[in-house]
């Protein structure tokens, strides 16, 4: 299961546009490339990387342990930038690491930002992910317990031929039969992917694909928006749960291949999908299943498009954004009083935080959607946060008003 784990008791070192990879990796002399780091770095280290540039792809050389997690870390109130002319920029093929405040981008036309390859416990936290041609964040085959949090994932799969979405979990395979959630994308923001050249197949925001034989995987209080694709699509996959999402105009893609729902289950089985705010565009419906069995679609709140997926305590009716928009600095999917979304979900499996952060519920009862209605407080916009990993299974620390970043014009309003 995807437990805590203790603060590293290992060694600290440093990365800085200013050093040398001839240095000890200290705060005094700190090494030039974090690929340094990475071939050094063992069970228990971090390394914290200062604002910059860094030209090139990351590998590490080395798994952290259960009790001793491998990180790779921004420098407190730093921004590092890493980007790479290679298919990956950051390729994690080892096990326990925490890949946590970074911003990924490639120049490769197939580049992927984050690349877990059947490697097993993996934190990927608070990182901005994008421009990279196919998905921003994308699993390979014989992942599992992966932690996806805190994320900005956007103007991803734009020059790729192989597709691709925002987070993209595919062919996921358990490291062992423990139950619960193996895997978890939670608390992310994702807007703007969408294929660029070839069939426009995906561009979707998340999908589990091709994982029949999977281990359970948590989706929730995620906001997805704008992507050419589906907001959460299941893909020949079991076990997966999808909860407290809110999802506003997907399928934005013009020259989507088919459409089908803002969330699906093609070919799937034991997918539970419930608490979810679904805006869709017209002709869009909300939910959509084909070829699947052992659904759960209710509680959900849908408005637009024709009927999918329906339960006996669905919600039909405008949830009274404050204000919807595909401009991430414009867009505020919080809730306004009287939201039909309000105390309207169910307790039952319910996330005890909302995408923020804040505790759930506020009121009588469970709210639909990623924002909990009643604390929003002064704070606006999206509200994105920043995530600390806590000494339960839940991670903690929130901190409010992370960068929105913007999506490039010719990508707003398509």
């Amino acid at each position: 299961m995807l437990t805590a784990t203790p603060p590293p008791s290992g060694n600290t070192y440093y990365v800085s546009p200013d050093g040398n990879d001839a240095n000890p990796g200290t705060l005094v002399l700190p090494w030039r490339s974090i690929q340094k780091a990475a071939s050094i770095l063992v069970a228990g280290d971090t390394v914290l990387i200062k604002s910059g540039t860094y030209s090139e792809t990351v590998r590490p050389a080395n798994s952290g342990t259960a009790n001793a997690y491998i990180t790779y870390k921004a420098y407190p109130g730093h921004k590092p930038v890493v980007t790479s002319a290679d298919w990956v920029t950051f390729r994690v093929d080892r096990n326990y690491i925490e890949v946590n405040g970074l911003t990924l981008t490639s120049s490769h036309y197939s580049g992927v930002g984050l690349n877990p390859k059947a490697a097993h416990h993996i934190r990927l936290l608070n990182n901005t992910v994008y421009g990279n041609g196919e998905s921003g964040i994308g699993t390979s085959e014989g992942s599992d317990y992966l932690l996806i949090e805190g994320n900005v994932v956007y103007g991803n799969c734009l020059t790729s031929p192989y597709q691709g979405s925002g987070i993209s979990l595919w062919k996921q395979k358990a490291y062992d039969q423990a139950p619960g959630f193996h895997s978890i994308v939670r608390r992310n923001l994702i807007y703007g992917n969408r294929n660029g050249v070839g069939e426009h197949t995906d561009g979707n925001g998340v999908i589990v694909d091709l994982s029949l034989d999977s281990p359970a995987v948590l989706v929730e209080n995620n906001v997805i928006f704008g992507n050419g694709g589906q907001c959460v699509d299941v893909n020949e996959s079991n076990n997966v749960t999808i909860r407290n999402n809110t999802c506003y105009w997907n399928y934005a893609d013009p020259l989507i291949h088919r459409i089908l729902g803002e969330i699906t289950a093609v070919k799937s089985a034991n997918v539970r999908v419930f608490n979810n705010l679904i805006y869709t565009r017209n002709k869009v419906p909300p939910t959509f299943s084909w070829g699947s069995y052992g659904l759960f679609f209710d509680y959900n709140l849908t408005y637009g498009g024709p009927a999918g997926e329906q339960g006996p305590h669905d919600v039909l009716g405008n949830p009274l954004f404050v204000n919807p928009s595909l401009d991430p600095s414009l867009a505020d999917f919080h809730l306004r009083p009287g939201s039909p979304a309000i105390d309207a979900g169910t307790a039952i499996d319910a996330p005890g935080v909302d995408f923020s952060g804040d505790p759930r519920p506020q009121g009588p009862g469970y709210d639909i959607g990623a924002y909990e209605y009643g604390v929003r407080g002064g704070r606006g916009g999206l509200g994105t946060v920043e995530v600390e990993w806590g000494s339960d299974n839940v991670s903690g620390g929130y901190t409010t008003g992370y960068e929105v970043l913007s999506l490039p014009s010719d990508l707003l309003g398509y």
